[in-house]
């Protein structure tokens, strides 16, 4: 097992397709194009005991005020000349330079080149990649080839062959504006799969999405028909509660919070794929979705890992966790991040002082991982959050750092906050 503990490491930022429109980084995982088809609901989640295999890509670095991209080495593969630059997937990575905007391979050529007033929007899935034109989306395929042309106003990555869309709008907070946003679902070809009836819908997972219709109060869960397979209307609870937020499956499993004025309450719960609730150790105050296998959750004050049969794998002993991702998870104890295996193991962490520790982590893509390092954190009451001052880095998965990625000079938004990619400044 690689361990190193006790150095000095410095940190790397870095940038992914997100929902916010602010500059942001992003979260990093294993590439590979999937063509997946519609199936039914997976009844157990899949085995996550073994060691996973992840491909190597580029990686984003900011060199002399603009964006190139490093090896798993930290030698400079693709010279810096992008005015941003996102992470690869499936061999694409969204860049923008002063006059154009699309997608490149990892050799550097340019494999999407969208239209003039055309930009990148979300990271490729399943072979698409959606874009934005003239305050709408549109969808490509990986030779640029434009699938759908920009006409839905909101959409998600493609999960199961299916990505959600959606038509119309929501009412302004306080007016009296209609609501006639409506939600479906298209295919990899562009074709209506699911009509646009809902209010609201989530992505596929494990076979299943979960819908809204006009005028309903509960989630249900459709299959890749649109065949209704349960409503959250269904559970029975204790008197006083109700189910409160509902998620995607994810691992088989889907995560449901229940609310109310009952003991316990708030809680969460873990579902099957035919909404039944798993028996064991999931009535915990927070359940985060579940990642190759184990999921968060929160015992007291401190953060643990279950599996999908709910028994506890990891001890609640962190202050703060994220989810696995390369079977590593960043994990913070007090105000110092590492990394930990599946069994719970600190397998790399930063060094002690500020120029040193990790005060920031995110999850490993493709073999690396950023870590921040110095600087001061900033947040806003209800926006973004930064760190001002200090450096992101590429660590490997011993805890070596491999690559500067980016020095924070200034207000520099923090990685991993939302999934939209922002508009390119004039």
């Amino acid at each position: 097992m690689c361990v190193s503990f006790g150095k000095r490491f410095l940190v790397v930022a870095f940038f992914s397709l997100s929902r916010v429109f602010a500059l942001v980084f992003g979260i990093v995982a294993a590439g590979g194009l999937i063509h997946a088809r519609c199936t039914t609901a997976q009844a157990e989640p899949p085995n996550h005991d073994v060691e996973q295999d992840w491909q190597a890509v580029p990686n984003p670095v900011f060199r002399g005020g603009q964006w190139g991209y490093v090896d798993n080495q930290g030698e400079v593969v693709i010279e810096p000349q992008f005015a941003l630059a996102w992470d690869f997937f499936e061999n694409r990575a969204a860049v923008y330079t002063a006059n154009r905007s699309g997608y490149i391979q990892s050799d550097g050529e340019w494999a999407v080149v969208l239209p003039q007033d055309a930009f990148s929007a979300r990271e490729f899935s399943e072979g698409r990649a959606w874009f934005r034109q003239n305050g709408k989306y549109g969808c490509v395929d990986s030779d640029g080839n434009i699938i759908i042309p920009a006409k839905y106003d909101w959409v998600e990555e493609f999960s199961a062959g299916l990505a959600v869309v959606t038509t119309g709008r929501r009412a302004d907070f306080g007016t009296e504006a209609p609501y006639t946003e409506r939600w479906g679902f298209v295919n990899r070809s562009g074709r209506v799969a699911i009509p646009l009836e809902y209010v609201d819908a989530g992505s596929f997972g494990n076979g299943l999405a979960r819908v809204r219709r006009p005028g309903q109060r509960h989630w249900e869960y459709i299959d890749c028909r649109g065949t209704v397979v349960f409503s959250l209307g269904q559970l029975v609870l204790e008197p006083g509660e109700h189910v409160g937020a509902a998620w995607d499956f994810a691992n088989g499993r889907l995560r449901v919070s229940i609310d109310g004025s009952g003991p316990g309450v708030p809680y969460n719960l873990a579902l099957d794929t035919m909404g039944r609730p798993i028996r064991g150790g999931f009535k915990y105050r927070l359940v985060g979705s579940f990642s190759e296998g184990l999921a968060r959750v929160k015992v007291g004050d401190k953060f643990g890992y279950v599996d999908t049969s709910g028994r506890l794998v990891i001890a609640p002993r962190f202050d703060e966790a994220s989810s696995f991702q390369e079977n590593l998870a960043a994990v913070r104890i007090g105000d110092a991040w590492g990394y930990i295996d599946r069994r719970g193991t600190v397998v790399a962490k930063g060094g002690s002082g500020k120029e040193a520790k990790w005060n920031d982590a995110e999850g490993f893509h493709g073999g690396l991982a950023r870590v921040h390092i110095g600087g001061e954190f900033q947040h806003t009451m209800d926006g973004p959050v930064w760190w001002e001052g200090g450096a992101w880095y590429y660590i490997d998965r011993c805890g070596t750092i491999v690559a500067l990625c980016r020095r924070d000079s200034t207000r520099f938004q923090r990685p991993g906050f939302g999934k939209e990619l922002p508009a390119p400044v004039p």
